[in-house]
């Protein structure tokens, strides 16, 4: 009997062990919303578990890496503020942080997603961002109050 209880244990933890890691994880896809932005213009990203019939992982739970190497000032969303983003199951192995990604500088730039527990499992996304335009001088002229007026209380 004692073998039997030993043997469904062994079992039950080999199942929740593959369970908790998502064995069938094989890559990410991130897609970035545009091909193109600018300097400063922010820029959806999602990112996707795919597993190696390119299927989506639904119960992927796992942490990931996201940075860019092309741009190391480039600012991502507050999620990922330490550039790690925990899964969970209500993600069901998607993510999307809208207006996330803004470059600072004009080029070929990138995003890179790792999973922190298997090196294999990666991705890398590339935009092309251009010099902004709004780098205009504008002048401001005060109108009101005029010159010379007093303001009284109420």
């Amino acid at each position: 009997m004692k073998r039997y209880i030993l043997s469904f244990l062994f079992f039950l933890g080999l199942v929740c062990f593959s369970a908790t890691y998502a064995a069938d994880l094989d890559w990410f896809e991130v897609v970035l919303e545009k091909e193109s932005a600018k300097v400063g213009e922010a820029v959806d990203l999602t990112i996707i578990a795919i597993d190696k019939d390119g299927n989506p992982v639904k119960d992927y739970t796992g942490e990931i890496l996201v940075f860019s190497q092309s741009d190391d000032d480039a600012e991502f969303p507050n999620d990922l503020s330490e550039s790690t983003y925990q899964f969970t199951k209500a993600n069901e192995g998607m993510v999307k942080f809208e207006n996330a990604v803004q470059f600072t500088k004009a080029g070929l730039q990138n995003v890179h997603v790792y999973d922190m527990d298997d090196n294999n499992a990666l991705w890398i996304a590339e935009i092309t961002i251009s010099e902004s335009d709004d780098k205009k001088n504008i002048e401001i002229e005060i109108l009101s109050p005029e010159n010379g007026v007093t303001l009284g209380t109420n």
